[in-house]
């Protein structure tokens, strides 16, 4: 296995960015960004909880989301430079070299009929050329496009397409509910927990007439940082999932990646 270094910095890069990541949005949620306010329906007598917002994410998060998921799309495309100027032996030229990029489809027709993608093969072993193929988007389940969307090369090339034009959009975020004993015993039908990202106001939490909601279980809201509804990709995934953990599956994704590359390389 010979070593891409240059991908490799870049996705230890990555990783340190997530870190800081992590430890802005630990000290956000520790904070208490926001309360929840018990409420009870006087015509039907359900049991309501509602979230109000305090205050939203610090706006240094989406600029460090941002230079960890360049870091990240660039350990690909840093591999694929590496890989290919090994196999030339270093007799690119330089229009050769500034071609050269890790393609990310979720279309293979687009992925057939690209002139870039074209450009990048014809410089890679053969079998480098097929595994790219292999590892594209659109090799997921065409009859469900959810997965395909929700694929980490996929969502990494949506990221980064988006951070290229303007700053990836966050909220403060997720309720959630863990499953107790006493939640697992209550009755069907007896609450309805909503489990999405929380805006201002929107109800978390609703127990129909007749059920104590603290008979069955404690309700238990913990504030997160997610991407808001139809921000930087479109997969749900995104914005149910805690950002720092959503953003850590893709850095181990591309890790991966890379790995699989090393492989390969001549």
């Amino acid at each position: 296995m010979v070593p891409l270094h240059g991908a490799r910095a870049k996705v230890v890069r990555a990783k340190e960015h997530l870190r800081s990541l992590e430890e802005r949005v630990a000290d956000f949620v520790e904070s208490d960004p926001y309360r929840v306010v018990r409420d009870l329906d006087p015509q039907t007598g359900a049991h309501r909880r509602y979230a109000v917002i305090e205050r939203q994410p610090p706006p240094e998060l989406p600029l460090i989301i941002g230079d960890a998921v360049h870091n990240l799309r660039s350990a690909l495309d840093h591999a694929i430079f590496e890989i290919a100027t090994r196999a030339a032996a270093g007799r690119l030229t330089h229009r050769q070299e500034e071609r050269l990029f890790f393609p990310i489809f979720s279309n293979r027709a687009k992925y057939a009929n690209s002139l870039p993608v074209k450009h990048t093969m014809e410089l890679l072993p053969l079998e480098v050329q097929e595994y790219v193929e292999r590892r594209q988007p659109y090799n997921v389940d065409a009859r469900r496009r959810r997965a395909r969307l929700n694929d980490p090369l996929c969502v990494l090339q949506s990221m980064w397409n988006t951070d290229k034009h303007r700053t990836l959009l966050l909220t403060a975020a997720i309720a959630r509910l863990p499953f107790s004993e006493e939640l697992r015993e209550a009755p069907e039908g007896s609450f309805r927990f909503t489990g999405a990202v929380v805006d201002n106001g929107s109800e978390v939490l609703h127990v129909l007439p007749g059920y104590d909601p603290e008979e069955y279980f404690k309700a238990h809201f913990a504030a997160q940082v997610s991407f808001t509804v139809g921000g930087p990709v479109r997969q749900p995934i995104a914005t149910r999932t805690a950002v720092d953990r959503y953003l850590d599956g893709v850095a181990r994704a591309v890790e991966w990646e890379v790995g699989q590359l090393e492989r390969l390389c001549p």
